[in-house]
């Protein structure tokens, strides 16, 4: 008897647990601290747990929330950024002291249209996934949070501390790309702008983008390239595929490669701080990795059928980019689908 009353209560409870929330903010309508902290918002009441989603609709504005070190906890709630709606870090009167935003534990989604406030810090373990949209100022990460660029802008800051990671898919770091120790960075596409700059014991993997004008790797960094081709000051390195090179040059000679996915990558491997331009210290660790490429589903170029490949083939088809075309017929369709499903299966020779 004793075990009937559990089974019989998760079966009453379990569909209520199950039901997700959506909160809509409209347009004119302001989500604030003390809601969230309420559990109310317009007369709906919401807990703050992964079943409740906010839609910032345009017009709409959530937050700002929170204080540094601690952050307003989420509860791994999801807020969607919808098109002209604003996830604030900043008071709107100019008159009023410095605020920003910290998110503990938030699923954050940026779209099209969609904006950050400055002064953003993410905690815990936060995400955030811009899929198009924007944020106005700067952008950091701390403890295990983890962001994912798709499309959209981020800028003019954008920092991976300890624990945390950037992947870049698409879209522009419209700034400088930041990456303290023990954090990691991929690039496997999109434009990075102005300065990438990685500290002792980070990862930064690039296969792919437009990277900066400036690139600093400071002792102890971790840098690791797939390529198509290497050459330094002008000659090929004959490399061996899916097997790291590790460059040690440090006199000022040009590094030119074909990244993964076809861009052209340059490196001028230099130490000198006072130079203008980029810096490689003698103890950073760079190293380039040749990738077959007659492996069609292997998107993100680092040799490696994964998660990432599939991740790189949906933002592609999203953009209307015609690398998402497998069936070769000039329009991405669901057969499309189908065939980057059947050569992610064969594999890669």
């Amino acid at each position: 008897r004793s075990h009937v009353l559990p089974s019989i209560l998760s079966a009453v409870f379990a569909p209520v647990a199950m039901c997700q929330i959506f909160v809509e903010v409209d347009v004119g309508q302001s989500l604030a601290e003390a809601d969230l902290a309420a559990g109310v918002f317009d007369g709906q009441a919401f807990a703050l747990d992964p079943s409740t989603t906010f839609e910032i609709n345009s017009g709409g504005t959530i937050g700002p929330a929170g204080d540094f070190p601690d952050g307003f906890d989420f509860g791994f709630s999801i807020v969607n950024v919808n098109d002209g709606g604003f996830f604030a870090s900043t008071d709107p009167d100019p008159a009023a002291p410095f605020v920003q935003t910290n998110a503990l534990d938030v699923v954050i989604n940026v779209f099209e249209g969609g904006r950050l406030g400055e002064n953003f810090f993410l905690l815990g373990e936060s995400t955030i996934t811009f899929e198009g949209g924007e944020i106005v100022g700067n952008l950091a990460l701390f403890d295990d949070s983890s962001a994912t660029v798709n499309g959209g802008v981020v800028g003019p800051l954008f920092t991976a501390f300890e624990g945390t990671s950037i992947t870049i898919n698409g879209g522009e770091v419209a700034g400088d790309l930041v990456g303290v120790d023990f954090s990691e960075i991929t690039i496997t596409g999109g434009i990075v702008g102005d300065v990438i700059t990685v500290f002792a014991d980070s990862v930064t993997t690039i296969s792919g983008g437009s990277i900066g004008d400036e690139f600093v790797a400071f002792d102890d960094a971790i840098v690791d390239l797939f390529v198509q081709d290497l050459s330094i000051d002008g000659i090929p390195v004959d490399l061996t595929l899916g097997v790291p090179f590790e460059v040690t040059q440090r006199n000022a000679e040009l590094l030119e490669a074909t990244l993964a996915d076809g861009t052209l990558f340059d490196l001028v491997l230099n130490t000198d701080f006072g130079f203008d331009g980029d810096v490689i210290e003698a103890g950073a660790i760079l190293s380039a990795t040749l990738v077959s490429t007659d492996c069609p589903a292997d998107l993100d170029g680092d040799g490696d059928l994964t998660l990432f490949d599939f991740l790189a083939f949906q933002n592609a088809f999203d953009v209307g980019d015609a690398t998402a075309d497998f069936d070769g017929d000039g329009s991405l369709t669901l057969f499309d689908f189908l065939a980057f499903q059947n050569a992610f299966d064969a594999g890669c020779p």
